[in-house]
């Protein structure tokens, strides 16, 4: 997702205000079927609302993820469920 998608509150995000969470949450659950993994474009996350939807459990977890996006790109990301929690993925070549 672009930077200026991110909600910049809790309030925000949860009001329903936030396009982006309503968005993947849409497309996660689409057909009435869980989806783990939401493409827009090709496969990997390369495009805004690409998106994953993962468990860690317990304290140390990993997940990894295909970025199939270009070199020098940045990528805005969030998590749906907390969405203080946001981030950044600069790609490099």
């Amino acid at each position: 997702m672009k930077e200026s998608e991110l909600p910049q509150t809790v309030e925000e995000a949860f009001s329903g205000q936030c396009r982006s969470c309503n968005t993947a949450g849409e497309r996660h659950f689409a057909g009435g079927e869980l989806k783990q993994v939401v493409n827009v474009g090709r496969a990997g996350l390369n495009r805004p609302g690409d998106s994953r939807l993962f468990s860690l459990n317990g304290v140390g977890g990993s997940y990894a993820a295909k970025v199939s996006a270009k070199p020098g790109t940045s990528l805005a990301y969030l998590c749906i469920i907390h969405p203080w929690m946001q981030g950044h993925i600069k790609v490099t070549g």
